[in-house]
């Protein structure tokens, strides 16, 4: 990583001072100042010069070049590689179509405990929570200068180039403290760790009905609760399912125990449950299961989606052509893409009259056209 980020500095630094030179160059006159006829060779090098000046002067090129002479570029990119790393094992499980909702209690508070140990003293990491955490507060933080910034971001403090102050690097790490805390503190805005359903959802978590049944039932009781509260499930229902559930906590057969306890998170969790109930059925708690593992927390579908529509976009494409391109993929993808398909009579029929739709649907749409036009000159 180090390397990678020395790299790319260098680069950076040699360009600015290419750019740097060909400005000084463009502002010396050429032959006393008198204009000559120029080649197409020199039209085509001035207008990449005067494409260059114009660069130079805006807002990002100085920006641009500012980052390049910071004393701290390199820990800087360190330290944001760094923090990215730590977010991205959570990003990564969650990319999936797969129901992950059981998991993102126990996921987002190991996220928010592996960040406030870096920044939080452990004193107070022992008396409270690291989401409740004040982290306004600095007499609960980690004083900056010992604070632990990762092994990338360390050796590029250490191999720095530009020999920075000790001052300068007192005041980096104070802005890395910050940074962190202010993800923290963002978390605790922003993410579902704040409401009661995320904690109780995890009665679901297999390793929760393993290792401590009694909170998995805890927290079933206030998954129902909600329920009931909002008005998905009658409080009758919710009792069934509650008396359920508690069995299969309480009775687990050998055969349950071993599926729960062998439980890989390469597997899906509505799967595992749904052969759990095959051995004892309990229609109550299905009907509650169902409703807990729809409200997935996976966004691959969601987020594969955007790059699908990226593909099918192309100038003056209507939005109804988009619906009907997408209809068309999802459907495919569905089957198991096209190898999987069977084209069938029915289908070729419809694909042999697809021009003709498109011909009535065009002369549809020029009468009311037309009528919308009549109604306007009315008017």
């Amino acid at each position: 990583m180090s390397k990678k980020v020395e790299k790319i500095s260098g680069n950076l630094e040699t360009y600015v001072k290419r750019l740097e030179e060909i400005k000084k160059t463009e502002e010396q006159p050429r032959d006393g100042g008198k204009k000559k006829k120029m080649t197409a060779e020199e039209r085509a090098q001035s207008k990449k010069h005067e494409d260059m000046q114009n660069m130079m002067e805006s807002k990002n090129y100085g920006d641009f070049a500012y980052a390049v002479k910071d004393k701290m570029f390199l820990p800087k990119v360190s330290f944001f590689g760094f923090l990215a790393d730590e977010m991205e094992p959570f990003l990564t499980k969650f990319q999936t179509n797969a129901p992950m909702v059981p998991f993102l209690h126990s996921e987002l508070t190991t996220l928010v405990e592996n960040l406030a140990n870096r920044v939080v003293k452990p004193e107070v990491l022992l008396q409270t929570s690291a989401i409740s955490v004040d982290y306004s507060r600095s007499e609960n933080l980690i004083s900056a200068a010992v604070i632990d910034l990762g092994f990338a971001t360390k050796t590029a403090l250490k191999n720095n180039p530009k020999s920075p102050s000790g001052k300068d690097v007192l005041v980096f790490r104070r802005d890395c403290r910050d940074a962190i805390v202010g993800v923290l503190k963002k978390l605790q805005e922003k993410s579902p760790l704040k409401y009661k359903m995320t904690v109780a959802l995890s009665c679901l978590d297999p390793a929760v009905v393993c290792d401590k049944p009694d909170d998995a039932k805890s927290r079933f009781d206030d998954c129902l609760e909600v329920l009931v509260n909002k008005g998905f499930v009658s409080s009758s229902h919710a009792e069934n399912a509650k008396r359920e559930y508690a069995d299969r906590c309480r009775t687990q057969s050998v055969f349950v125990r071993d599926l729960l306890q062998s439980y890989s998170r390469n597997c899906r969790v509505d799967k595992l449950w749904v052969d759990v109930l095959r051995q004892n059925p309990a229609p109550n708690f299905f009907d509650v299961l169902t409703l807990i593992l729809i409200m997935s927390h996976g966004q691959g579908t969601l987020e594969r989606g955007f790059s699908a529509n990226e593909d099918c976009l192309v100038p003056n494409l209507d939005e109804k052509s988009l619906t009907a391109q997408r209809i068309v993929y999802d459907s495919v993808m569905n089957k198991g893409g096209l190898d999987k398909m069977m084209i069938d009579k029915r289908m070729i029929q419809d694909a042999g009259s697809a021009h003709g739709r498109y011909q009535d649907y065009m002369v549809a749409k020029r009468k009311e056209e037309s009528k919308a036009k009549s109604r306007k000159d009315k008017k």
